[in-house]
C-alpha cells in the first residue's frame, strides 16, 4: 500500500509537471499574440472611448443641492459650480442655519486661498503661476454666482449670527 501511494504521488506530480509546462506554452503563445504593444494601444483607447460614454451618460446623476454648491464653491471648481447652477439651485439660499449665503462662503474661501497662497513653501514663480490659476477659477465662479443674483447675507441679519467660518 506504502508504494503504491508513493507512486500514485509521483504519477500526480509528473502530471502537474506536465500541465504546468504546457500551460507555459500556451501562456507564452497568449502574451505573444494578445500582449502585442498594437493589441494593448487597441484596447486602452477601447476602453478610455467606453468610460467617456459612460462618464456622459451615467455621470451627475445626483440631485443639485445648496449643499452641494456649497462644496463646488468652496473647492474652486468653475464646472461644478456651473452644472449646478444649470441644474436650478438657488444661489441665496441659506447653507446654515444663521443664514449665510453661498457668496459668504465664498468670500472666506477666498481669503483663505490666499492666506495659503502667503504660506506656501515655494518659488515666486511656482506662486505666481499657482495664484493666477486660483485667481481664474475664483473670477469664473464670482461670475457664475453674480449672474445667478447671488448675494451676501444681509446686515440686518448679520446682528444674531454668529461669523461664517469654512
Amino acid at each position: 500500500m506504502g508504494n503504491q501511494a508513493a507512486q500514485s504521488a509521483k504519477d500526480m506530480h509528473s502530471s502537474a509537471m506536465q500541465s504546468m509546462t504546457e500551460g507555459a506554452g500556451h501562456t507564452r503563445q497568449f502574451a505573444a499574440t494578445n500582449l502585442h504593444p498594437a493589441n494593448v494601444m487597441a484596447t486602452m483607447t477601447t476602453h478610455a472611448g467606453n468610460a467617456k460614454t459612460f462618464a456622459g451618460e451615467n455621470v451627475g446623476g445626483h440631485a443639485a443641492t445648496i449643499e452641494m454648491l456649497h462644496h463646488a464653491v468652496c473647492s474652486m471648481k468653475p464646472e461644478h459650480v456651473r452644472h449646478l447652477l444649470h441644474g436650478g439651485v438657488n444661489v441665496n439660499e441659506p447653507i446654515d442655519k444663521e443664514g449665510h449665503t453661498v457668496l459668504d462662503a465664498f468670500a472666506v474661501e477666498h481669503q483663505s486661498m490666499l492666506e495659503q497662497l502667503i504660506k506656501l513653501h515655494a518659488s515666486p514663480e511656482e506662486k505666481t503661476n499657482v495664484f493666477y490659476a486660483n485667481q481664474e477659477n475664483a473670477r469664473e465662479i464670482m461670475h457664475l454666482l453674480m449672474e445667478h443674483g447671488a448675494k451676501m447675507s444681509s446686515p440686518e441679519s448679520s446682528r444674531n449670527r454668529v461669523a461664517y467660518v469654512a
